[in-house]
């Protein structure tokens, strides 16, 4: 009986053993040990905050990897992956320095059963630069154009800076910080937030760096426009010698923007006032123009050139014929004066374009009986001439009846009539000819004043 227990109990050791060779073999003939390449497994980077406190800051932003090489049944090793590993690197812990340094990988987790050799393919090489901080004021571009008939006044925005850090290469290549508004066809305030950005010269944004805070508050008043004239106002008076020919503005109308209740009661927008009395001659005046509050001018005009033109106002001696109006036909005249001399004062240019049949002085018969009368002399002229002067006022007027024909005209009687006919005739042609005689001497005289 225990001769046959120690037969099965050498058999069983016979089986064990047998197994573990079978094993053995196995492994080493069927699944044996060998070196494999796991490709581009990730590093992740530990600590990168902490270089600030350095004053350097980590450049690359896509990542970093390493290829493992690991040992291990062939079985095992060929259904790894990078992610069954953990690779990293702590930053803390190392003396580096701006620019390129090589850093060792640490293999902080592998699968059971592999073993990771460690060579050269286990570096990595961080490229550092110098940490900046830096303000930057943020510009705001439009896009588009406001409706028409609408004006976008000045662009409030809040913060109107923000703080860019990053590498020192990257904040040198910065342009400016923009954020853009979307403003087509804007008939009515614009509030809104957006997001900023970092270009460069070329427009390009610049995404390796940090901007603080990354989006602003943008509001952009937007009100109606209006078209009005520019009103040039003056004060004082011109010399007493001196006439305002003209005063005008090189613009005439300018447009304006302002809140609707405010555009309704503006119908010109005034200038600064030119002061007459101190223009002696024709001047060209610069004058700021008064805008009134909440209101603002579009094209930017702050100033206008006023021209101030002037002429001198001049005296003139003339001599007018008297005429006689309203004599009744039954009475015969004579007259104490045929002419009047005067002093007219007027612009220059008036007075050298002065018709002088326009002056007219003439004395009125209406409802005179026959007799000896003085009579007022009354005198016509243009508007812009100024009778300064009269040498005489009135005239002396002697009616006298005509005589009465007889019931029976003779022959003689026709001729006598004939005669006084041409009599009269005759005179009237007398006062024609001493007409024409004075305005000669008129014209005479006005071209000696000139």
């Amino acid at each position: 009986m225990d001769q046959e227990k120690k037969k099965q109990l050498i058999i069983k050791i016979c089986c064990i053993i047998a197994a573990i060779v079978l094993r053995i073999y196995v492994s080493n003939v069927e699944n044996p040990i060998i070196t494999y390449n796991i490709k581009r497994v990730p590093v992740e980077i530990l600590n990168e905050e902490k270089l600030k406190y350095s004053g350097l800051i980590l450049m690359e932003e896509d990542g970093y990897t390493v290829d493992l090489t690991i040992k291990g049944a062939t079985s095992q090793v060929k259904k790894l992956t990078k992610d069954d590993f953990k690779v990293m690197v702590d930053l803390d812990s190392l003396a580096l320095k701006k620019g390129v340094n090589k850093i060792l990988v640490s293999v902080e987790d592998y699968p059971n059963g592999v073993n990771v050799i460690q060579n050269q393919q286990m570096l990595i090489s961080i490229h550092l630069d110098a940490y900046i901080e830096k303000e930057f004021k943020v510009s705001v571009s439009l896009e588009g154009d406001p409706k028409q008939g609408y004006y976008a006044h000045e662009t409030n925005i809040s913060p109107d800076s923000i703080v860019v850090s990053g590498g020192e290469k990257e904040i040198s290549l910065i342009n400016k910080i923009v954020a853009e508004v979307k403003f087509e066809g804007a008939d009515s305030d614009v509030d809104t937030e957006v997001a900023v950005k970092a270009v460069d010269s070329t427009g390009s944004e610049l995404e390796k760096v940090t901007l603080y805070p990354d989006k602003i508050k943008v509001n952009i008043p937007v009100d109606k426009t209006k078209l009005v004239p520019i009103k040039v106002i003056s004060m004082g008076e011109l010399d007493a010698n001196l006439h305002l020919k003209s005063i005008s503005s090189n613009i005439q109308e300018i447009k304006i923007s302002g809140a609707e209740n405010a555009l309704e009661l503006i119908e010109y927008i005034e200038t600064e006032k030119v002061d007459l009395q101190a223009i002696k001659n024709n001047e060209n005046i610069l004058l700021k123009i008064v805008v009134p509050k909440g209101i603002v001018v579009i094209d930017g005009t702050d100033y206008v050139e006023v021209k101030v033109e002037i002429e001198e106002i001049i005296n003139k001696d003339i001599t007018r014929l008297i005429t006689v109006s309203n004599l009744d036909e039954q009475f015969n005249t004579k007259i104490q004066y045929s002419t009047v001399n005067l002093k007219i004062r007027g612009i220059e240019s008036a007075i050298k374009e002065l018709d002088y049949d326009n002056i007219k002085c003439i004395v009125d018969l209406q409802g005179l009986k026959e007799g000896i009368h003085i009579v007022p002399i009354s005198i016509e002229k243009p508007e812009k001439i100024e009778i300064v002067e009269s040498d005489i006022d009135s005239v002396k007027i002697e009616l006298e009846k005509k005589e009465e024909p007889s019931d029976i005209a003779d022959e003689n009687d026709v001729e006598n009539d004939n005669q006084e006919n041409n009599s009269e005739e005759d005179a009237t042609d007398t006062i024609n000819s001493n007409t024409d005689s004075v305005d000669e001497k008129t014209e005479e005289t006005a071209e000696n004043d000139q």
